[in-house]
């Protein structure tokens, strides 16, 4: 066995606290880069939230009408989309008044805003409509109907931004049911 002098013997126990540092420093850094670059790398990452968010309400949404056996409209305006339970109503007279009545103290079905850098434009039955904008004093007007034997109208909705050319489609017919498309998916 060789002896070494106890001058040039040095024993290793572990790592220095710079080299820890060291280590913690870059892991910091690497993980501010992926939470930062996740915004950068999916720029529409509102809109396909938005998307998924109304087509899971609307999935719901024909669901109730089936169970409840009542009809749901929905109506979408430039900035917003609310639900509407179709009613019957005995009015002063007694007479049937037929009427749109908001879901808006359902806390599933509520009146929902749109963040304002996303454009929505629907195609019912393949027309292009004009959407308004919201107005409590006008009676409601659904475009889409779930009616309670589950059909429900054909229609398409699209959300993008402004300056994207990615748009996000959502549509529904009784053939297909509801579907989303993402970009590149077409």
């Amino acid at each position: 066995m060789v002896n070494i002098p106890a001058r040039f013997r040095r024993i290793q126990r572990g790592f220095t606290l710079l080299e820890i540092l060291v280590v913690l420093v870059i892991m910091a850094i690497g993980t501010a880069m992926a939470v930062f670059s996740s915004g950068i790398l999916d720029p529409d990452r509102d809109v396909a939230r938005e998307t998924r968010r109304l087509h899971a309400l609307l999935e719901m949404a024909q669901e109730q009408a089936v169970f409840q056996g009542r009809t749901i409209g929905l109506e979408i305006e430039e900035r917003s989309y609310r639900f509407f339970l179709y009613d019957r109503r005995p009015d002063d007279d007694g007479n049937m008044i037929s009427l749109w009545v908001p879901m808006d103290d359902d806390e599933i079905f509520r009146r929902r805003s749109l963040p304002d850098d996303i454009v929505v434009e629907l195609f019912v039955d393949e027309r292009n409509l004009q959407l308004p904008v919201a107005d409590d004093d006008e009676a409601p007007v659904p475009q889409i109907l779930l009616l309670s034997s589950g059909d429900i109208s054909t229609f398409e909705i699209h959300l993008f931004r402004e300056n994207s050319a990615s748009r996000y489609r959502l549509a529904g017919d009784n053939q297909d049911g509801l579907v989303v498309t993402a970009p590149g998916e077409e």
